[in-house]
């Protein structure tokens, strides 16, 4: 698996500028409410999949913003400005990538067919009165250089044909799941991957035997009554569970990124939800990045990095937003210290 170590972030949403520390193989990040939690795990998203420039149109989706036409493009662009372009890089385990995306014009209402001599020529970004077409996503990897557009107006977008991504990401938050909670279970029923999850569950109700989809699509779980129970039922902290450990033990994954990952927990929950995500990353070889910012989630996650003797591969990042962005890390000694002081991780 590849593993991201850290990364460099320009004129992306919020974000003028950040610079992250070194990452570890797990990673939460707190922050006030506005801080760039958000905008962190987007550009990191981006960056694992920069030769796909629809990521531009799934981190609009993400945040419910309507997609109407080329202009909500603007929203990826610091304050707005199309003179605002974004830089994005990393460095990996073995290499390092860059990716900056720039505004994409064209004379034409309508766009033709994007073959490799309009890319190089015709497509290029023309400034002026031009209205915004789309967004170009120029990107290098390893000194080799590749570019590819995205425009409503075509209906369709460009991707290089001598490119074969290494990373297999995937960006999770609460409506994710629920939206797709059904689709998710099922491949997990399918390929045999239930089991672990049955046992973290049962740590939240030990009465929890079994997890079914029936014909109506609804989720349900064997509570040892006349009847399955529809998950729905039982709150949105066991759907989140559930919904978080099929999509790790469904999908060869070698990073996910997990938008507010205590939502819809009870704190007496979240123990038992960082327990099993973490084991499941471990069995699966993913490096996680997650956002919150509740204290009680952030204790729990101390907690469970300590039961599964895991701490040393473990940051926890807090975010601060001024002139510049800053990202401040903190290992497993310098978190346990802020812990035992009540320092504001917040």
């Amino acid at each position: 698996m590849h593993v991201i170590k850290s990364i460099k972030i320009s004129n992306f949403r919020s974000i003028r500028y950040l610079k992250s520390p070194e990452f570890g193989k797990f990673n939460l990040i707190t922050g006030k409410n506005t801080s760039g939690k958000s905008s962190l795990l987007e550009a990191l998203f981006l960056s694992v999949g920069p030769t796909n420039p629809t990521l531009a149109v799934s981190i609009h989706k993400f945040r419910k913003i309507p997609l109407s036409n080329d202009d909500v493009f603007r929203f990826i662009f610091r304050d707005f400005s199309l003179d605002n372009q974004v830089k994005i890089s990393i460095t990996t385990d073995n290499f390092e990538r860059s990716l900056n995306i720039q505004p994409y014009y064209s004379q034409k209402d309508v766009i033709s067919d994007l073959t490799e001599k309009a890319i190089s020529s015709k497509a290029d970004n023309v400034q002026g009165s031009n209205r915004l077409s789309g967004v170009k996503f120029n990107f290098i990897n390893n000194d080799k250089k590749y570019s590819t557009i995205f425009s409503f107006k075509q209906e369709r977008f460009s991707l290089p044909q001598d490119y074969e991504e290494t990373f297999a990401a995937h960006f999770i938050s609460y409506d994710i799941i629920m939206n797709n909670l059904s689709n998710a279970v099922n491949d997990v029923i399918i390929n045999k991957q239930k089991e672990p999850i049955i046992a973290a569950l049962k740590e939240i109700d030990p009465d929890i035997s079994d997890i079914a989809l029936g014909k109506d699509g609804i989720v349900r779980v064997d509570l040892n009554l006349n009847q399955l129970v529809p998950v729905n039922l039982l709150g949105d902290g066991m759907i989140n569970i559930l919904g978080l450990l099929a999509y790790v033990y469904d999908m060869n994954l070698t990073t996910i990124f997990i938008d507010e990952i205590d939502s819809g927990l009870h704190y007496s929950s979240m123990g038992v939800m960082w327990k099993a995500l973490l084991k499941a990353a471990v069995a699966k070889e993913i490096q996680l990045f997650a956002t919150t910012h509740s204290y009680d989630c952030i204790e729990a996650y101390n907690d469970a990095l300590k039961s599964l003797d895991l701490r040393e591969h473990a940051r926890l990042l807090n975010i601060g937003r001024g002139e510049e962005h800053e990202l401040f890390s903190s290992d497993a000694d310098l978190m346990e210290f802020a812990l035992d002081k009540n320092f504001e991780l917040r």
